[in-house]
């Protein structure tokens, strides 16, 4: 589970591109980006709205998702990183 998300990667270890292209495949198919879900998402994960909503003016629709996915996984391992050192 991906904090936030009920997601899990695959078992097989996979690089950051194959990640990011999954997470982007579940973002798009359980309707998060387009839902109402997304806000509550971005508060939990602490990401900005401000910082979304200029991304999205910036990207075509084709890689919307897979931009989201990058900044959700950033973000995420952002948080394990300060986690870690600060323990």
């Amino acid at each position: 589970m991906l904090q936030g998300i009920p997601f899990s990667f695959p078992e097989k270890a996979i690089n950051r591109e194959e990640i990011i292209t999954v997470l982007a495949k579940y973002l798009q198919t359980s309707q998060l980006i387009s839902g109402q879900k997304l806000p509550g998402l971005l508060y939990q994960l602490d990401i900005s709205e401000n910082e979304i909503a200029k991304l999205a003016i910036n990207t075509p629709n084709s890689h919307w998702a897979e931009t989201l996915a990058e900044i959700i996984l950033f973000r995420c391992f952002t948080k394990v990183y300060w986690r870690q050192k600060m323990k």
